[in-house]
């Protein structure tokens, strides 16, 4: 799987995350945005 493909995949199931938490309201959600966005931006090529 190239870089590029795998990139476009995560921010889907990022802004899906993003959503469904806004959806929920949780006072946590930036941090736990914040957290994964580390997270991908360590993984991504």
């Amino acid at each position: 799987m190239s870089c590029p493909r795998i990139k476009a995949e995560v921010l889907w199931r990022l802004r899906d995350r993003a959503l469904l938490m806004r959806a929920s309201e949780t006072p946590q959600i930036p941090a736990c945005l914040r957290r994964l966005a580390v997270v991908l931006a360590v993984a991504s090529c």
